[in-house]
C-alpha cells in the first residue's frame, strides 16, 4: 500500500494522557512528512479551536489539513480552503435539550473556537479545561436562532448509560439527527450526514487521494467509520469498548436490499451506513459478478461482497477467494447444453457470453421472470434490456467461467443436470424454474470470509427473500426473510421483516439492535 496521508484523531489518540503531543510523536510526524506523506487531524473539535492549539502542541506547521466537528468542517492549509456543512437546526437542538431537561447535565456547542453553554457548572468547566478552549454562558433561546454545528451533552462517566438510554426514546418527526458517545463524559448530536469519513472524502479530493491510500488513528466511537473505510485503520489500546469487528451482515440484493425495480430505499441505505458507523460489517451476496453491481450500491459504503453464489469473495480491495469452473467442466457443460438444444450464457471475468440463439429463446423467459418479480413494463423487457452488455458469437470454451445459466425446455433438464454434474451445484431461479445455475451455491464463501476476518459465526446475520437464500439463512446465526419472500424461506427464518420498499432492512436492523431508530420508522 502506498500511503499518501495520515489522518489522526486528537483526544486520546494524538494527545497523551497529559494532553500533549510527545516528542517521539512529533519526530515520527516529521519523518512521515519528509517522505511526502501528508498529516491531517480528524476530530470532534471545531477547526478554529484546533488552529489555536497547534503551536501549544508543538505541531504548528506540520498539519496539512483538518477535518473538524466530527466531519462537518474542513480546512486545507495548502489551498487555504475552509468549508462547513450540515449544521443542526436551532429548533431541533432546543427539542433535544428539552428531552433531557429532568437530568442534571450540561450542554455545549462549539463555534469559532469557543464552547457555548446555557449555564456555568462543573461540567462545562471540566470540558473547557480539558480541551484548553474558553467557554461562554449564553441565553440558548437567543443563541439558537440560527443553526449550529452540533450539540454536546456533558455528564459524569457513571451517567453515560442513562444518556444513551434516553437518546433511544427521542423522536422528532420534523427533523433528523444522529447521536453517539464520543468520550466517557461526552455524548453528541449532529446531522446524520455528518461523519469523519464524509469529511475525509471531501478534503482528500483536494489532494487527489483515495480513502484506501490513507492510514487513520482513533480511539472513540466516532472514529470507527473512518477506521473501517481507510486503507489501514488503527485503533488505540485505550479505545472504547465498541469492537471493530462488530456483527457481520450478509444481504441478498434483488428483492431484499433493492426492490424489483432495482431501487434502493433511502432507509436501507441509511441502515447500512448507520450499522457500519456502529462497527458492524455489511456484505452483499448475489449470484452475479462484481461488474454487475451498480455504483449506487457500492456508494452505500459496503465492506465487500460474496458473488457468483459463493465462488467469489471480496473484502474491501482484497479478493479472499475466487473459485472457477475449470476449462474441462466448462466444455462439458457447453457440450451437454448443445446436445439437448438448450440455450445458455456463461459468466466470466471478461463478460457474459451467450449461445447462438439465446436472445430469441430468452426474450419470453425474461418477460415472465420480470412479471413474477413485479417489475414495471415487464412486457417490454428483453434480453438486451436486462443484459445490455451480453456478448454474442464469442468463445464458449473458457477457463475463467464462474457460472453457466441455461433456459429449460422442461424441468427434467434441471433434474438431469444434477446427475450429469455431480461435482457442481445446480439450482434454479426465476420462480418457474426457467433458468438453472451452475456454481457453488453453498456457504463456502461465507465460511472463507469469516476465517479471513477472524470472525465468529455467532456474530452473523443473513437477509434474503428467495429459496436460493435459504442455505445462507440456515448457516448464519440469525436468518431474516423479507415479507415478500416465498413461504419456504419465511417458514425457516428466525425473523420476518417488512418488504424492502416498506423499510424492511432498516426495521430489522433496529429490531436486532444493530442501529438506533434515527429515522423514527419503528
Amino acid at each position: 500500500m502506498n500511503v499518501k496521508a495520515i489522518m489522526c484523531d486528537i483526544d486520546g489518540t494524538l494527545l497523551s494522557s497529559e494532553g500533549v503531543v510527545t516528542p517521539k510523536t512529533v519526530e515520527m510526524i516529521k519523518k512521515a512528512r519528509e517522505k511526502g506523506i501528508l498529516l491531517g487531524l480528524s476530530t470532534g473539535r471545531d477547526v478554529n479551536s484546533i488552529q489555536t492549539l497547534l503551536k501549544i502542541w508543538g505541531i504548528d506547521g506540520l498539519v496539512d489539513m483538518i477535518v473538524g466537528t466530527g466531519g462537518a468542517e474542513i480546512y486545507d492549509y495548502t489551498s487555504d480552503l475552509a468549508k462547513a456543512q450540515y449544521p443542526l437546526d436551532g429548533r431541533l437542538i432546543k427539542s433535544i435539550i428539552k428531552h433531557y431537561e429532568d437530568m442534571d447535565y450540561n450542554f455545549a456547542i462549539p463555534e469559532d473556537g469557543i464552547l457555548f453553554a446555557p449555564k456555568d457548572d462543573d461540567h462545562i468547566q471540566m470540558l473547557a479545561k480539558a480541551d484548553k478552549v474558553p467557554y461562554q454562558v449564553v441565553d440558548y433561546n437567543e443563541f439558537l436562532q440560527n443553526p449550529k454545528p452540533k450539540l454536546i451533552i456533558i455528564c459524569k462517566p457513571e451517567d453515560m448509560d442513562k444518556i444513551i438510554e434516553r437518546s433511544k426514546t427521542f423522536h422528532s418527526d420534523e427533523f433528523k439527527s444522529s447521536s453517539l458517545k464520543t468520550a466517557s463524559v461526552l455524548y453528541e448530536y449532529m446531522d446524520p450526514r455528518v461523519s469523519k469519513t464524509a469529511g475525509l472524502i471531501e478534503i482528500l479530493k483536494l489532494h487527489h487521494i483515495d480513502l484506501k491510500e490513507i492510514v487513520t488513528f482513533g480511539d472513540a466511537d466516532n472514529d470507527y467509520d473512518m477506521t473501517l473505510n481507510a486503507g489501514i485503520g488503527v485503533v488505540m489500546a485505550n479505545g472504547s469498548d465498541k469492537t471493530i469487528m462488530g456483527k457481520i451482515i450478509f444481504i441478498d440484493i434483488d428483492g431484499t436490499l433493492l426492490d424489483y425495480e432495482n431501487k434502493l430505499p433511502a432507509s436501507a441505505d441509511r441502515a447500512i451506513k448507520e450499522a457500519r458507523k456502529n462497527g458492524h460489517h455489511a456484505y452483499i451476496c448475489m449470484g452475479s459478478s462484481e461488474g454487475e453491481v451498480y455504483d449506487y450500491i457500492w456508494n452505500i459504503g459496503l465492506d465487500g461482497m460474496i458473488g457468483w453464489n459463493g465462488a467469489y469473495v471480496k473484502d474491501k480491495d482484497t479478493v479472499v477467494m475466487y473459485q472457477l469452473i475449470t476449462l474441462e467442466q466448462c466444455k462439458h457443460i457447453v457440450d451437454w447444453c448443445h446436445s439437448r438444444n438448450l440455450e445458455f450464457y456463461l459468466e466470466s471475468n471478461n463478460g457474459l457470453f451467450a449461445s447462438k440463439n439465446f436472445e430469441e429463446k430468452g426474450n419470453p423467459v425474461i418477460k415472465v421472470y420480470c412479471q413474477r418479480k413485479g417489475k414495471e413494463n415487464a412486457s417490454e423487457q428483453t434480453v438486451r434490456t436486462v443484459f445490455p452488455e451480453m456478448i454474442y458469437g464469442g468463445e464458449l470454451y473458457c477457463d475463467d467461467c464462474n457460472k453457466v445459466s441455461f433456459i429449460l425446455n422442461s424441468y427434467q433438464d434441471h433434474l438431469d443436470s444434477i446427475k450429469e454434474f455431480p461435482d457442481l451445484k445446480p439450482g434454479t431461479w426465476g420462480g418457474a424454474d426457467e433458468i438453472a445455475l451452475f456454481g457453488d451455491l453453498g456457504v463456502k464463501g461465507i465460511d472463507e470470509l469469516l476465517k479471513y476476518l477472524g470472525a465468529s459465526l455467532e456474530d452473523t446475520f443473513a437477509f434474503g427473500d428467495a429459496k436460493v437464500d435459504i442455505p445462507m439463512l440456515e448457516y448464519c446465526n440469525v436468518g431474516v426473510a423479507v415479507n415478500s419472500g416465498g413461504d419456504e424461506i419465511k417458514a425457516m427464518a428466525d425473523y420476518v421483516t417488512d418488504d424492502v420498499d416498506q423499510d424492511g432492512i432498516y426495521k430489522a436492523f433496529v429490531h436486532f439492535g444493530l442501529i438506533d431508530d434515527v429515522l423514527n420508522l419503528c
